[in-house]
């Protein structure tokens, strides 16, 4: 695809920039223009656009609110900022995110523009090649099987015309519903010639004598040879009857000439009960598929062999593992990365289920089984094989009618990533420890002076220096949620578990944010059981989580608005306690549900993206109600946030 093809949007409120940016671009792509934020949704949902180009800095929705409100719309456009920062924080945390592809800064480089806009392209090209090889493997796997499915039914029978014509007869039924189905097949006058009748339901005998009948009239009639009967071996499948009450006659009739080798061998027909049972189109269907699948059987080992190593061609090159299962749970194919990735040689007979099942630790096939009902469609896990880190991706493939067919299981190698993820933990960790100590010596510092230690001061210096003391306090509780956070992931955080009244807590806490719902005219419902509530448990680790979730109450409840924190215990859950905190704040959308509870995560919404926040107190609640054995989740309400 040539450059010409790509498009290119470029937002900024300032119209002489875009001017600039549309000369230089336009040479090259097509460019589109808009002023802000929801002109540029506006030019998404109407235009297929590849590169999304926007200043960070506009009026009514910042670049990444603009980039994270087109992903939540389904856009999936490669999208880069233009910032005046040079270390943006909240840009590098959306790069993180896979929200952003790259930012630049203002003023840009000519040159670093246009490489940087030029790698965007080929990055969404790349991206959209490999989708699109994904689709076109799904949609060959889905093809194979149906072709496997007839070829392995037929691969054990020795080669003749009577079991390639018994396969079309099955095959046929499954998209032309017929009564009787009757194959004549007549290779050579020197040969006998067979007639196979196959009944669907109960057929009568008179019926099965007029459709022998009329299948040697056709014969004769198309190929202008006489079948004499003592040279027509007839065998019948299905139930039969001597009812003289069963239909004599077949009002609806679709035959066929079968071909093999360019010469006419014999005649297919479908009989039907019902009047009018087959359209012409049904016709042309028939002829396709009675030849193109008798051909098939025919080059059945050659045409398997075949497609298996087409399938196995197109994955080769993925980086990505590829592990293709039948509906036998037999591997039909496993490219050069998962085979790597699960160090096994390529020796088929190496490629087994159940050395799928001791390298990742559970049977594919076995796990998707039944999903056809269920409406699941992909399971994602992370599993460690041998020293690497790997994200399996399992997928079941199905036919047209949902009949699970086989599996599909991606193996990506995310050991880099996770060697990452485990450095910037280590990095704010270490930052973490490195400001506790000045921040510690600023606290005592200001506390000397704010309690006259260091000599007098009047009340100007005095409201400023508390001023300087409660910012310091802020800082010290993020690098106190920083440190938790860290030794919840090394496992390191200890739990000094007690006996503990859980509604005591609960009553302690709300009591604590009672000034600062006040002050918001915020009504606050508290709803505790009657009799104290006793739970093993770490009451100060218990305390933390009341505060991180009130502490979100106060925050994103609007004036006059309603919080209710419940607290209770169930018989249907017996050892469990349950605890909800309800407020009538904006809704969370269904997208950020689970995001939310990872680290630097917030939900924005117009009225509350002012407020501020770490985005670690969930991810703290999270950590702390797990290693309680619990679990903690956020709801959908249509009335407020859960």
């Amino acid at each position: 695809m040539s450059e010409l093809r790509h498009t290119l949007l470029f937002v900024d409120d300032e119209a002489d920039v875009l001017d600039i940016l549309s000369r230089m671009f336009q040479r090259r792509y097509r460019v589109l223009t808009a002023l802000s934020g929801q002109a540029a949704l506006e030019v998404l949902r109407r235009e297929s656009v590849d590169v999304l180009v926007t200043d960070q800095r506009m009026p009514e929705m910042t670049g990444i609110e603009l980039a994270a409100t087109a992903r939540a719309e389904g856009f999936d456009v490669t999208t880069l900022l233009l910032t005046g920062f040079t270390d943006p924080d909240d840009l590098i945390a959306a790069i993180n995110k896979g929200q952003v592809y790259r930012y630049i800064t203002k003023p840009w480089d000519v040159n670093d523009l246009l490489i940087t806009v030029k790698n965007a392209v080929e990055y969404t090209q790349l991206r959209r090649d490999k989708e699109r090889l994904i689709r076109q493997l799904h949609q060959r796997v889905e093809a194979l099987f149906v072709l496997y499915e007839v070829s392995r039914a037929s691969a054990n029978d020795p080669a003749s015309y009577d079991n390639i014509i018994d396969r079309v007869l099955i095959a046929v039924a499954r998209v032309l519903p017929y009564d009787c189905g009757a194959a004549l097949i007549a290779p050579d006058e020197s040969r006998s010639a067979t007639l196979r009748l196959r009944c669907h339901g109960t057929v009568g005998e008179q019926a099965l004598l007029g459709v022998k009948e009329s299948m040697l009239g056709a014969y004769r009639k198309s190929s202008g040879l006489l079948l004499p009967e003592d040279r027509v071996i007839t065998r019948v499948a299905g139930t039969t009857t001597q009812d003289a009450a069963a239909p004599a006659v077949y009002p609806s009739q679709l035959t066929v000439n079968l071909v093999a080798g360019g010469r006419p061998v014999g005649m297919l027909s479908l009989f039907s009960q019902r009047a009018d049972a087959f359209t012409e189109d049904d016709g042309v269907l028939l002829d396709v598929l009675a030849n193109q699948t008798a051909d098939a059987i025919q080059s059945l080992r050659s045409a398997e062999e075949e497609a298996r190593h087409r399938m196995e061609r197109m994955v080769e090159s993925m980086a990505d593992g590829v592990v293709l299962t039948d509906e036998k749970n037999d591997i039909v194919v496993m490219n050069p990365a998962a085979r790597r990735l699960l160090r096994v040689g390529d020796d088929p007979t190496e490629h087994t289920s159940r050395m799928m099942e001791e390298r990742l630790g559970f049977q594919p096939f076995h796990l998707v089984r039944g999903w056809e009902y269920s409406g699941t469609q992909v399971l994602r896990e992370e599993v460690k094989l041998f020293d690497r880190h790997v994200q399996t991706t399992t997928t079941p493939v199905s036919d047209a009618r949902g009949t699970l067919r086989g599996v599909c299981v991606v193996l990506r190698d995310i050991t880099d990533q996770k060697r990452l993820e485990e450095r910037k933990d280590e990095f704010v960790s270490m930052v973490s420890h490195e400001l506790r100590t000045p921040l510690t010596s600023i606290s005592g510092a200001l506390d000397l002076v704010l309690n006259f230690m260091a000599g007098d001061i009047n009340e100007r210096q005095r409201r400023y220096l508390s001023l300087a003391r409660d910012s310091t306090e802020k800082l010290n509780t993020i690098v106190d949620d920083l440190l938790d956070l860290s030794k919840f992931a090394k496992g390191r955080l200890r739990m000094n578990f007690e006996v503990a009244y859980l509604d005591e807590l609960v009553q302690r806490v709300v009591e604590k944010y009672g000034p600062a719902f006040g002050e918001k005219r915020v009504q606050v419902t508290p709803g505790l059981p009657r009799h104290p509530l006793r739970v093993i448990a770490d009451p100060n680790r218990l305390n933390q989580v009341l505060n991180n979730l009130l502490n979100n109450a106060v925050k994103f409840t609007p004036e006059g608005g309603e919080v209710r924190v419940e607290l209770h215990a169930t018989s249907s859950l017996p050892g469990y306690v349950v605890l909800s905190c309800w407020n009538s704040g904006d809704p969370i959308a269904e997208d950020s549900l689970e995001r939310i509870f990872d680290r630097f995560e917030q939900a924005r919404t117009k009225a509350n993206r002012t407020v501020r926040g770490t985005g670690l107190g969930l991810a703290i609640c999270r950590n702390i109600v797990e290693a309680h054995g619990g679990r903690i989740w956020c709801e959908p309400c249509t009335d407020g946030v859960r």
